[in-house]
């Protein structure tokens, strides 16, 4: 018990940087193993997916249209992107009807749910690039042109 008394203020310490320690011991340990949970979190829990099937449907219709060279998807958690890029000289007013076959194919449930993205472009255009947005649960795209400079 004297030991105790005389060396309190040690044992404190020691005691502190234990706990210090085994607290960083546990951090690192997070950080280098982390779990297999999704990487998303809980934030897609309940979400109404989106099905490979209509995606894909969606892109055949739109690599069949004449003005397009080639259309690509990306999901990015709640945003559906898609990159569509229109063949010289297409106007910008007839590509940006392209966005009607990508709303026309998705349910109801999918375009409350996620915001969609599209890009549209095309070489040697001033018009291109252009960016549609459309949020979850409107029916329209809102446009912005030139979203991206070349130097960018």
């Amino acid at each position: 018990m004297n030991f105790i008394k005389k060396h309190k203020i040690a044992i404190i310490v020691f005691t502190i940087c234990l706990i210090l320690f085994v607290i960083a011991s546990i951090t690192m340990y997070k950080l280098m193993f982390p779990s297999n949970e999704d990487i998303n979190g809980d934030r897609t829990i309940g979400d109404p997916g989106v099905d490979s099937a209509v995606i894909a449907k969606i892109l055949g219709e739109l690599k069949e249209n004449k003005i397009v060279v080639d259309a690509t998807y990306n999901k990015n958690v709640r945003i559906l992107k898609f990159f569509i890029d229109t063949k010289e000289k297409t106007k910008l007013d007839k590509a940006k009807k392209l966005t009607d076959i990508i709303y026309d194919n998705l349910n109801e449930d999918v375009r409350s749910y996620y915001d969609i993205e599209v890009y549209l472009t095309q070489e040697n255009n001033e018009n291109y690039p252009a960016i549609g947005y459309c949020f979850k649960g409107n029916d329209y795209f809102s446009w912005n042109y030139n979203g991206v400079g070349k130097d960018e």
